[in-house]
């Protein structure tokens, strides 16, 4: 059986587009924007301690990069402690962690309007401890193949790329994870290095465009685009690479490739 790239492009986009999708959207949305303020703020502190001990010169800081810093970089929007706006980013980041989990959970299955329970509680803290060591180690193999030469950092990123679909939706360790992800892609390398180009391509225009709307629109209005653009490109790539993950089960399955089904509720 040989990888088809249309399916998970479709099913991607079909996911994105349901009802399942369209809530994952909002959730990321929602997380972005409350990240940004509490960043806002957590900049805005730093810059006016370092304007008021004389590091940096007022004229040389760049607020392009945050636009809800506004015209005085040095005005916090709430004037949150900064230890506060640091609990705030983190639990912002286990946040966006613990959905990207329940997205993925979710597109692997065949759920469209509903959002079991399950998928954002299930073993989170053992998914979570198993991605941050996995992301760790993932990104040095990867990234001593891209600097000795290009095609081994490819061949790896390829090749363990659905590591974390086997943590995650099969109870892997990253260690399970990296071989389960090498022997679903055996065979089928090219085929998914196709696929990622693709969403790649299809991603960066999205973005693009996201970019450009968003730019004139007044701070609050513009991040809430800006979210609304990379929050529906970042659901679309986890689901491609779900219903890819789901493909290469079907061409290979072990006893706990799976459907999800949760007795335990719905969230949504």
């Amino acid at each position: 059986m040989s990888f088809e790239i249309g399916e998970p492009i479709e099913e991607g986009f079909d996911r994105l587009t349901e009802r399942n999708g369209l809530l994952f959207v909002g959730l990321f949305v929602a997380i972005g924007l409350i990240s940004s303020v509490f960043a806002a703020d957590f900049v805005s502190t730093l810059i006016a301690d370092a304007i008021e001990s004389g590091d940096i010169d007022p004229a040389d800081i760049d607020t392009s990069n945050n636009p809800l810093l506004g015209d005085d970089p040095t005005e916090p929007l709430f004037g949150l402690p900064i230890a506060v706006s640091l609990v705030g980013m983190a639990a912002s980041l286990l946040a966006h962690a613990s959905v990207a989990i329940a997205a993925a959970r979710t597109f692997v299955g065949e759920e469209t309007d509903r959002i079991p329970r399950e998928h954002f509680t299930r073993k989170l803290g053992w998914s979570l401890l198993n991605l941050v060591v996995g992301g760790i180690l993932f990104g040095i193999a990867v990234g001593i193949g891209f600097v000795f030469l290009i095609v081994p950092g490819f061949f790896l990123l390829v090749s363990l790329y659905f590591w974390p679909f086997a943590v995650v939706v099969d109870d892997e360790s990253f260690v399970g994870g990296f071989a389960r992800s090498w022997t679903l892609t055996s065979g089928n390398r090219i085929a998914l290095f196709v696929l990622g180009l693709i969403v790649v391509l299809v991603t960066g225009v999205v973005s693009s465009i996201g970019t450009a709307v968003s730019a004139p629109l007044p701070p609050i209005a513009g991040v809430l685009v800006s979210g609304v653009f990379s929050g529906a490109t970042f659901v679309f790539t986890v689901a491609v690479a779900a219903r890819a993950y789901r493909q290469l089960q079907r061409e290979r399955p072990t006893e706990t490739d799976a459907e999800f089904e949760s007795d335990s509720g719905t969230v949504f």
